[in-house]
């Protein structure tokens, strides 16, 4: 049996622009700073950065502290925290490179090594919404089966199951 080396993941009508709307946000809210080849200018753009906002709680979601101690989660985030900004920046980068080349098909090819792009940056988007949502245990996440369509949450409820669709099916088709 030929083993498969793509995996086609349906996205009809509007969805390729809600999920392409949704990774330029996921972007633009871990604001990953430029990489450059020379390690010197790659250095002094990570320490001008600037950083991301930890009062926010989505922001909080995505990276969460290593450490309870304050100096320690500090000094944590400024060995680490550029890096994994980029890290989901290059994994938004891949996921919309592949909607984008999806032209008019009804499918999106998914290459096999971009799966893990994929499911992480789903993944972030779908802790993103949880988070605008204020879902933060299962019964929370249960609740949100009873927002009715006049709720104002309505909308980013149905967006918040739809990606938790888009996950489930990229998992069993990778998983074949």
């Amino acid at each position: 049996m030929k083993r498969r080396e793509v995996i086609r993941l349906v996205l009809r009508d509007q969805e390729p622009r809600v999920l392409t709307a949704l990774v330029t946000e996921l972007q633009l809210l871990v604001a990953a700073p430029p990489e450059a080849d020379d390690p010197l200018e790659n250095w002094a753009m990570e320490a001008t950065a600037a950083p991301v906002d930890h009062d926010d709680p989505v922001i909080t979601r995505l990276f969460p502290p290593a450490y309870s101690e304050p100096d320690l989660d500090a000094e944590y985030r400024r060995l680490t925290e550029t890096g994994l900004r980029r890290a989901k920046d290059a994994d938004a980068r891949v996921v919309a490179g592949d909607i984008a080349a999806m032209g008019m098909a009804p499918f999106v090819a998914i290459p096999l090594d971009h799966v893990a792009p994929w499911l992480r940056t789903l993944n972030a988007l779908r802790l993103a919404l949880a988070m605008r949502l204020e879902v933060a245990t299962a019964d929370d996440a249960e609740a949100l089966e009873k927002v009715g369509p006049d709720d104002p949450r309505a909308d980013t409820v149905q967006v918040y199951h739809w990606l938790g669709y888009l996950l489930e099916m990229l998992l069993s088709a990778a998983e074949v």
